[in-house]
């Protein structure tokens, strides 16, 4: 937050074109949201709060001088304190000022053009903006500063985490008591373990709560959620004031964590669901520290509950998933290379190089296309359409979700009529169809996060069979294999 003050119009207007005037003239103070650019540092809040004691620390200085105060009288200046070396008369026409002042009395023109009452005559703030202590019998003594109030935690400390893990703990009872309580918390671990599980227990405890995610995909998994875009405008417009649950928040960018941020000052109550380990938002800056440790995160969930207990089928994968969690790159390709054995054509391969991609995506095309199949010619490439193709959206457009997984039902001269994941019905023309569809023989491993994917999967790391990229990542493997059921329906190139 940038804070703006200004005793005129004139001067606010450089900053904010429309500025709204006290009828003394005199405007407004301002806070002006900007884009927070790095997520380097998740500080938001405490920014925000130490700003407004610089702000009314100015005011207070300004006032000081008002009142005959020297600058060579004021020997400590600080939020907590000011400390003056004034005679006794001087030292008590300052505390009273100081105590009865209010914004309009100490925003005032001045005295020699505008005829007006002094602050003493004007109004009795009774401490609305200072709060004035009176020192002269300190009690306390510490390392030569002298204490004379009970000690009190200062609004922008941030709040202690505790940390609660499955097996030590009943998870499902301590989630469902926070939630009863309205005590933010965060749930997080690896696939499988039962983060929705847990998640859907506590909305049906729960009187009108939003569910939210950062993608499509992981919204469909709820029955009425919204993407962190779509709230981010109703937040913005101060349209939002109820409960909040945010699935997969760990994929959540920059430009999205001002939406927690604001609700976190306001109180909302929020439960916050995800992977830690699982790929972070792609950014533009480099060396972002993760998100759970970042300030933020300690105000938005200072209560957190790690779940590391297969709820799957199959104790391998879980494993493995464990394995990508502490071992290196090159021993856990190692064990999947092992492992991971599928034989047969995969369902859909998931690709770490976006060539790959393509290439997979047009030869697969081409060799199952019938002889009618007709040529669609999309901005991702030629695309042979007949009933039965698998395809994925690839942009927000024409009724169409990205990252959403649809199959071709019947094809007209000029429209396309599709079935979502969710077999609701989609109608597009070939037109717009080009721009906003892709083929789903392969996809790239971001793309397929919050999906879980029935038959064969199999993992291309590289740009051909046995090639590992020097972009794929612990994270990457650890997605990639975490989409199937079992180890048994993985196989890697």
């Amino acid at each position: 937050w940038q804070c703006v003050s200004s005793r005129s119009e004139e001067g606010i207007s450089k900053i904010i074109p429309v500025g709204e005037a006290y009828d003394n003239g005199v405007c407004l103070d301002w806070f002006e949201e900007t884009q927070n650019l790095s997520n380097a540092s998740y500080k938001p809040i405490r920014d925000q709060i130490l700003q407004m004691e610089h702000l009314k620390l100015a005011f207070a200085l300004e006032f000081l001088y008002s009142c005959d105060i020297r600058k060579s009288d004021i020997k400590f200046l600080r939020t907590d304190a000011v400390i003056l070396s004034t005679p006794k008369k001087k030292m008590d026409l300052a505390k009273k000022a100081l105590v009865n002042v209010t914004r309009q009395t100490l925003n005032q023109p001045m005295r020699w053009l505008f005829a007006t009452k002094t602050v003493m005559e004007g109004s009795a703030g009774e401490g609305e903006i200072f709060r004035v202590f009176d020192c002269e019998l300190p009690t306390q003594e510490k390392n030569g500063i002298l204490f004379d109030q009970k000690p009190r935690e200062t609004p922008h400390l941030l709040p202690p985490v505790t940390v609660f893990r499955e097996g030590e703990t009943d998870v499902v009872q301590l989630a469902l008591q926070l939630t009863r309580e309205k005590r933010s918390f965060c749930l997080y671990g690896p696939p499988g373990c039962g983060k929705s599980f847990i998640t859907r227990k506590c909305l049906e405890a729960l009187d009108g709560c939003t569910v939210a995610s950062r993608t499509h995909v992981a919204c469909r998994q709820f029955d009425s959620a919204e993407t962190l875009s779509r709230l981010k405008h109703r937040v913005q417009k101060g349209f939002f004031n109820s409960p909040l649950c945010v699935d997969e928040v760990f994929m959540c960018e920059t430009a999205l964590l001002d939406v927690l941020a604001k609700l976190a000052l306001h109180g909302n109550f929020m439960l916050l669901a995800g992977d830690d380990a699982q790929l972070p938002p792609i950014e533009v800056f480099d060396n972002v520290p993760r998100f759970i440790d970042s300030d933020l995160f300690k105000c938005l969930a200072p209560i957190r509950i790690e779940l590391n207990v297969c709820k799957r089928s199959c104790p391998l994968l879980h494993e493995f998933n464990m394995l990508c969690r502490r071992e290196s790159l090159e021993h856990c390709m190692a064990q999947a290379r092992a492992h991971f054995q599928c034989k047969g054509e995969p369902s859909i391969s998931l690709c770490a190089d976006n060539a790959r991609r393509k290439q997979i995506n047009e030869e697969t095309n081409r060799r199952l296309a019938p002889q009618n199949a007709q040529l669609l010619e999309s901005s991702d490439g030629p695309i042979l359409l007949y009933p039965g193709l698998e395809l994925v959206g690839s942009r927000i457009a024409h009724g169409v979700l990205n990252g959403v997984w649809y199959k071709v039902v019947v094809i007209e001269d000029e429209a396309l009529h599709l079935l979502d994941d969710k077999e609701i019905p989609v109608v597009i023309t070939f037109e717009k169809a080009k721009s906003c569809l892709q083929l789903r023989h392969a996809m790239t491993v971001d793309k397929s996060q919050s999906k879980t994917i029935e038959g064969h999967v199999r993992i291309c790391p590289g740009k051909v069979p046995g090639h590992v990229s020097h972009y794929w990542t612990l994270r990457h493997l650890l997605v990639a294999a975490s989409r199937a059921r079992s180890t048994k329906l993985l196989s890697i190139e």
